[in-house]
């Protein structure tokens, strides 16, 4: 924000914001003692309203003839990229937070592998996090055929629309076994390899109640 002419033989300290001249001259210093190239960042002043920019430093040392050394150095405005960062950073806790308290199991799987599991499905299977991270999900099916039954007609119906929902059942840690109603999406369908997340709603109860009416 400052015309070339008001910049040109002037300190670059001067335009730092209290407390950054020393990140500038620790910058300076690493660049002199490894003679390679460096990275560093500090935060100016500007001259127009937005207020100070975070810059990042690139630099390398050269000699000339003379045996005189410089630092060449570019400077990079990173303040929009750090704001981005820091609002994807606030979505993320607060995605993070929606999912810990849903009422219905969530998970990541990769390669039905288990990356990822809220608080709600640890709850319906009963084991501990460390316990299934890591695990193939066959884990909580009654049997491999189980297994296999719904990984064939649940990935079925993703490889066709993106997406499956299959009724199955779980064996708990404890032994119990629960109905489940199981639905999947593609975590990116451009990229099926990045994983699966699904949903795990308990329906034991509401398919207790089917069979007593059918019974009545």
């Amino acid at each position: 924000g400052r015309e070339r002419g008001r910049l040109i033989g002037r300190p670059l300290a001067n335009r730092l914001l209290s407390g950054h001249s020393r990140g500038l001259f620790d910058f300076l210093r690493r660049a002199q003692a490894s003679q390679g190239h460096v990275t560093g960042e500090v935060e100016l002043t500007a001259a127009d309203a937005d207020g100070p920019r975070a810059i990042r430093l690139d630099g390398v040392m050269v000699t000339d003839v003379e045996g005189a050394q410089t630092c060449l150095t570019s400077l990079v405005d990173i303040t929009d990229s750090r704001a981005v960062g820091r609002e994807l950073q606030s979505s993320h806790a607060q995605l993070s937070s929606i999912l810990s308290v849903a009422p219905i199991g969530i998970g990541l799987v990769r390669n039905r592998t288990f990356q990822w599991l809220n608080p709600r499905f640890l709850e319906i299977v009963g084991y501990a996090e460390h316990e299934l991270i890591g695990s193939s999900s066959c884990v909580v099916y009654p049997d491999e055929r189980e297994f296999h039954r719904v990984g064939l007609e649940k990935y079925e119906q993703i490889a066709a629309t993106g997406s499956g929902e299959v009724e199955t059942r779980f064996r708990c840690k404890d032994g119990q076994i629960r109905d489940i109603l199981l639905r999947s999406t593609l975590l990116d369908r451009a990229r099926p390899d990045d994983g699966t997340i699904f949903t795990a709603m308990d329906i034991t109860e509401r398919k207790q109640a089917e069979k007593r009416l059918h019974l009545a």
